[in-house]
């Protein structure tokens, strides 16, 4: 191609910007990561650690997947990459963007779950913490404490900010455990770092006057509900506080179990402590909410949730 000599410096700078955007994402907080074979070979474990019909190639799969994973992040000199493209792999970073967490989740059997989890420290050696779930190992979990060799593992979701009584910096942790055949969990943990040490769980979490059947104290909240119900667990920005699902027991046909009865429950941050809020909304749904109509696909034979007739609205 000629390039008239009255248009060269021009020409030059616009090829210079032309490479320049190929580097970066529109939001420069982000860079993609440039070595899209280790995205297609972590894409391709991650694939076969969600859906291969033998167990031994699911844990053969994960077991290679963080080993790559593990050597790309310590080799990593730069926080900004967002590893946007991987696919089997939870990605989310503190709201101060002093560390962000990986984790995923590894399918044993219709009763086991195993978790995953690596803490990458934004500072100038990019310091990994890698996770040990020992979720099975906590006698009493909701008032227990662990480190990084004692994390009760969860597919994590949000983190949240806030300080805590110890006057230091904490982070909620929001995530989602599959636990079992029949049912699910929700968790609410809390991660404080400490001379570059991880610890889980503080016991931040208070019983208020209204409270019934709520421990004096907490070091996590841990929501064990029905896996065919669908539970929100989460902070609320707007609200300025933890919201979720209030559960009852309800029959099913597979026996009883916690489903959502459309009220809500919260935590309100008072001097260091979540304060424990019985009820914050008073409308009560019908019938529990449900991901889709479940259990049978003829229009005239669908059953609710509880295993009881589904009738038609009238228009």
């Amino acid at each position: 191609m000629i390039v008239h000599n009255l248009f060269r410096p021009y020409f030059a700078l616009f090829f210079f910007l032309l490479c320049v955007s190929t580097v970066f994402s529109q939001d420069s907080l982000k860079i993609t990561n440039n070595q899209p074979e280790i995205t297609d070979t972590l894409n391709t474990l991650g694939q076969s650690i969600l859906t291969d019909s033998l167990t031994e190639n699911r844990i053969k799969a994960n077991d290679i997947f963080k080993k790559i994973i593990t050597e790309e992040l310590t080799q990593q000199i730069d926080f900004r990459i967002a590893y946007d493209s991987l696919k089997s792999v939870k990605i989310i970073t503190a709201p101060d963007s002093t560390f962000r967490l990986f984790t995923w989740q590894v399918f044993i059997n219709d009763d086991e779950y195993k978790y995953e989890g690596i803490i990458q420290l934004n500072n100038p050696n990019q310091d990994l913490i890698i996770l040990k779930d020992n979720s099975k190992e906590y006698m009493s979990a909701e008032f227990e404490q662990g480190d990084k060799d004692h994390w009760f593992g969860s597919l994590c979701y949000n983190i949240q900010e806030f300080k805590s009584f110890e006057g230091g910096k904490s982070y909620l942790l929001f995530g989602y455990n599959g636990h079992s055949l029949m049912e699910r969990l929700k968790i609410i943990d809390v991660l404080t770092f400490k001379e570059n040490q991880v610890s889980f769980g503080l016991p931040v979490f208070l019983k208020s006057e209204d409270s019934k059947g709520h421990p004096p104290s907490k070091s996590r909240v841990i929501i064990d509900y029905f896996a065919g119900a669908v539970v929100k667990v989460n902070y609320d920005p707007f609200e300025n506080q933890i919201l979720f699902d209030h559960l009852i027991f309800k029959s099913t046909p597979y026996g009883d179990f916690l489903i959502p009865d459309g009220s809500y429950e919260g935590y309100v941050l008072k001097k260091g402590y979540w304060n424990h809020v019985p009820k914050v909304y008073d409308h009560v749904y019908e019938e529990a909410p449900t991901p889709a109509p479940v259990f049978n696909k003829k229009k005239e034979d669908r059953l609710d949730i509880f295993g009881k007739k589904i009738k038609e609205r009238q228009r």
